[in-house]
């Protein structure tokens, strides 16, 4: 009688690459590019697709900011490195609405900072000033300060990094855009975030407080009313954030990129600082040194999950790899490879689909949507996913369901893989890695060919002898496959 293992459902936990292989549980990957874990089953994480029939941002990204306004009509804004366009979705072209932005100068470096505000998109930068928009061109705001990154709590602007010190956090005067100056009439202010010597990244809401990322620390500021108007609610001194663009908000937690670690922050003094293990080496291994503060961030509110775009270490500039956390199923994918110069973010949640809304600006300055194609804008991709080393002879099952307990040192051949898949198209490709001891090479089959339609499962012969064993699927020009799971069928054939 042939003895079969039991079935493994991939899917519930993704990549865990922070331990060995061969302790890697069955449904666990070692691999998976450009491939996620959702409802159950490993599927495609999409390809993207260019939204503009022509025309581009003039090079590299620095902004891409979506203006839901409170007529519910929503707008796309775009930054290059010298100009500011909106997006128009009849024409799938870019109108240039920076007639009054002078001087212009954001960076790879500090890109622009954007937030809505009182039925306005409003946008700063170190650089460059402090602007604001309603549909026509860019206008500026006089008298605010240059700052490095914008926000608001209590209808209070905020800035932190102006131009006049690196650490401090200054703030508007209730409901105004113009005073930034305190005086006996307004309660308009500022404040040195001086506790350490890093300077100021970025500001990021949470709940209903601001969090303060400097290079070295986090701080988290606090509506107090009265003449303090702002104060410090707590601070953490053991992280060091990437730079202005590594912050994911989920609306429950901050999902940060660090110089060395991943974190996730909760609030307060709740910092993890080793939920990122999983990918960890695989990303700071071959994260480039110098452009390694031009990372980038987003996060897809359909499948929630954070996606971290970094300057490999064959980067010229730009970020060209990236790896996607899901929070509901705390895994990991990737790396794989992507141009990104600039994400873009919505500017709140909403119900509308009629618009573009996963987007990012390539390091030439094409804008492309995630989701709108498998592929990359017209190129195909290779996805790819590996289990680890996997004992079969664990959690076997006869051929009436029955468990079946074998010794650690027992041989096995296999003679069939089931796998199991929703019915797609196209061909997918599969085979199977073996090995007697762990630190023996490991030898693969050939792949197999299988098609996609319309059966939804299959059974390949695969005739491998040893203790050890791995899956390996390939799915070729951008395939889409839903994988449900596998199953190897296999006999013992003596002990070691």
């Amino acid at each position: 009688m042939s003895i079969f293992y039991k079935t493994v459902i991939v899917g519930k936990k993704g990549v865990d690459v922070s331990v060995k292989p061969h302790l890697i549980t069955p449904d666990s990957w070692l691999t998976l590019t450009q491939l996620h874990t959702l409802r159950g089953q490993i599927e495609n994480f999409p390809g993207w697709k260019t939204i503009l029939d022509s025309g581009d941002v003039g090079g590299f990204g620095t902004l891409a900011a979506e203006f839901e306004d409170n007529a519910g009509d929503i707008a796309h804004i775009f930054g290059g490195p010298t100009k500011v366009y909106q997006y128009n979705p009849t024409l799938r072209t870019l109108i240039e609405r920076s007639a009054d932005l002078t001087p212009n100068v954001p960076t790879r470096d500090n890109p622009w900072s954007w937030f809505v505000y009182k039925n306005a998109l409003y946008l700063g930068n170190r650089g460059s000033g402090f602007y604001k928009w309603q549909g026509l061109n860019i206008v500026s705001i006089p008298d605010a300060p240059k700052a490095r990154s914008y926000a608001v709590l209590n209808d209070h602007i905020c800035a932190l990094n102006t131009v006049d010190s690196v650490r401090r956090f200054q703030w508007a005067a209730e409901g105004s855009e113009t005073v930034w100056t305190a005086a006996a009439d307004n309660d308009a202010g500022l404040f040195e975030l001086d506790n350490t010597p890093g300077v100021g990244v970025a500001l990021v809401p949470f709940d209903i407080d601001l969090v303060a990322y400097k290079a070295d620390s986090i701080i988290t500021l606090a509506f107090v009313g009265g003449n303090e108007v702002f104060g410090v609610r707590s601070e953490l001194k053991r992280i060091n954030i990437l730079g202005p663009e590594v912050v994911v908000d989920t609306g429950v937690v901050h999902i940060i990129m660090g110089q060395e670690f991943f974190y996730r922050y909760r609030g307060g003094r709740d910092l993890d600082e080793n939920f990122g293990q999983a990918i960890h080496d695989k990303v700071y291994d071959d994260l480039h040194a110098t452009y390694r503060n031009r990372a980038r961030s987003f996060y897809i509110r359909g499948t929630r999950e954070a996606v971290f775009a970094y300057p490999s270490l064959a980067s010229s500039g730009d970020c060209d790899k990236c790896v996607v956390y899901n929070v509901d199923d705390d895994a990991w994918y990737g790396p794989f490879a992507i141009d990104v110069s600039m994400f873009g973010r919505t500017a709140r949640e909403r119900t509308s689909l009629a618009h573009p809304i996963n987007l990012f600006v390539t390091s030439s300055g094409d804008i492309l949507e995630i989701g709108a194609a498998q592929d990359n804008n017209g190129s195909t991709i290779t996805r790819a996913a590996e289990t680890g080393d996997q004992n079969i002879g664990i959690e076997a099952v006869d051929g009436s369901g029955k468990a079946v307990s074998f010794p650690l040192g027992m041989v096995y051949t296999t003679n069939v893989l089931n796998v199991d898949f929703e019915p797609t198209a196209g061909t997918g490709r599969v085979r199977i890695g073996y090995r007697m001891e762990l630190n023996d090479p490991i030898v693969y089959t050939d792949y197999v060919d299988f098609a996609l339609s319309p059966a939804g499962n299959v059974k390949i012969p695969f005739r491998t002898t040893g203790r050890w064993f791995r899956v390996s699927f390939s799915l070729p020009a951008s395939v889409d496959m839903h994988l449900i799971g596998y199953q190897y069928e296999f006999f013992p054939v003596g002990r070691r």
